[in-house]
């Protein structure tokens, strides 16, 4: 497994690799799923910029994609005008040809890529997943979420936030430190992680 930490997924929009050519390609996915899916314009920068991310490492048509952390349609923090917390990424890597397989707390029912309702916390959250199954993975907003990390106010008043954060006050796993070894299992030999690492304690 190919650990790559990045600060800021939107970083790559300055970076030599976003050319004209790979912002036409990202754009023209971004366009499809905004059509698909209604236009919102968090949806639609978040698919360009982790687009590019995964693009940056390896084309992923036809390769299995995991994206941790997905989004969900259901989520707390989305309403009709503010839709960011939908599994953007994930339907973008779908349309782009890949083989998405989105993983979050909420519903992912109503979704065309492969989608798994999971709690993250669980270490054997990945056991769906065969050995060396996946060719890249992904976590964008993951571990700063105030879903999965139990700082939302709304998240906070549910059972799993309580949870949450009683384990973080008993010095519990983190959920970076729960994931990787999942990881190592489920990815291809060198196969890259892409994570933001806002937010890991």
């Amino acid at each position: 497994m190919n650990l790559v930490p990045i600060e800021n997924k939107n970083a790559i929009l300055e970076d030599p690799f976003f050319t004209q050519e790979v912002e036409g390609v990202v754009k023209n996915i971004a366009g499809k799923v905004a059509t698909k899916y209604g236009e919102d314009l968090c949806g639609s920068y978040l698919v360009i910029s982790g687009l590019a991310q995964i693009l940056k490492f390896m084309d992923p048509r036809g390769k299995t994609v995991l994206d941790l952390g997905c989004g969900t349609i259901n989520s707390f923090y989305n309403n009709s005008e503010f839709r960011t917390f939908e599994p953007w990424l994930a339907r973008a890597l779908h349309e782009y040809g890949a083989n998405a397989v989105g993983v979050d707390l909420g519903s992912l029912s109503s979704e065309e890529f492969r989608g798994y309702s999971l709690d993250l916390r669980d270490p054997k959250a990945l056991d769906f997943l065969a050995d060396g199954s996946v060719d890249a993975a992904c976590a964008f907003s993951l571990f700063d979420s105030p879903t999965a990390n139990g700082t939302g106010y709304k998240m906070a008043q549910s059972q799993k936030g309580r949870e949450y954060m009683d384990e973080l006050m008993t010095g519990g796993p983190t959920l970076f430190q729960t994931l990787v070894p999942q990881l190592k299992r489920v990815l291809k030999p060198g196969a890259p992680f892409i994570y933001e690492s806002l937010g890991i304690r």
